[in-house]
């Protein structure tokens, strides 16, 4: 089954009365527990693509189908120490929006996503400026999957970290997937890294309009 079309995608930026296109005629299909790679170069359109599947970039033209509802769908940013707030702790930061039936059932819930990610469930009160970029990619990680997504969204998640969390993050999140059967679109520049982490490979070309 389906989670996501994209037909004929192409993204652009006003500049006073122009259009600047910097994706063009771009398609994409993610069907359910699948991970797709979304491979290219620097100035590409990747993240372009990505935030307008997300909602967060609204100017284009041709079509994105949802097979779920957009609710379902979570994106883990690129840069792990600008996405999260630095002067919250973990707790506030992985529930954030979220409503639960009562305290016992919040902490019960924290607890849990924060074990599956491999986080020390004793800094839980900790602020997000007191760990790594490695761990604080799994803390936006558990963020996401506490949200119990059909679609996660995952921006070049490991390009401002060294290479051994490199590794953990991706190992993490292929295991995390396999567990929650969600679908995943991951954004890389780096193909033979991710190459063998992934069901499907798209290759995203550089055109300059």
């Amino acid at each position: 089954m389906l989670v996501l079309q994209v037909n004929n995608l192409s993204i652009y930026y006003k500049k006073k009365w122009k259009k600047n296109y910097v994706v063009n005629n771009f398609s994409l299909e993610i069907k359910e527990n699948e991970i797709v790679a979304l491979i290219g170069k620097s100035g590409s359109g990747k993240t372009s693509i990505a935030k307008t599947i997300i909602g967060l970039h609204n100017l284009y033209d041709g079509e994105i189908i949802y097979h779920i509802n957009k609710n379902d769908i979570q994106y883990i940013f690129q840069d792990p120490y600008t996405s999260l707030n630095p002067y919250a702790n973990i707790s506030y930061i992985i529930s954030e929006g979220l409503t639960f039936k009562d305290k016992e059932e919040k902490d019960k819930k924290i607890i849990e996503v924060m074990e599956s990610v491999g986080l020390d469930i004793s800094k839980r009160f900790c602020f997000a400026s007191n760990f790594s970029g490695g761990e604080r990619q799994k803390i936006a990680i558990a963020r996401a999957l506490i949200r119990k997504p059909k679609l996660i969204i995952a921006d070049e998640i490991t390009s401002s970290i060294d290479y051994h969390s490199k590794i953990m993050v991706m190992e993490l999140l292929r295991k995390l997937q396999k567990e929650n059967n969600f679908a995943c679109l991951l954004i890389s520049h780096d193909l033979d890294f991710i190459k063998n982490l992934t069901d499907k490979i798209v290759l995203l070309e550089t055109k300059i309009v």
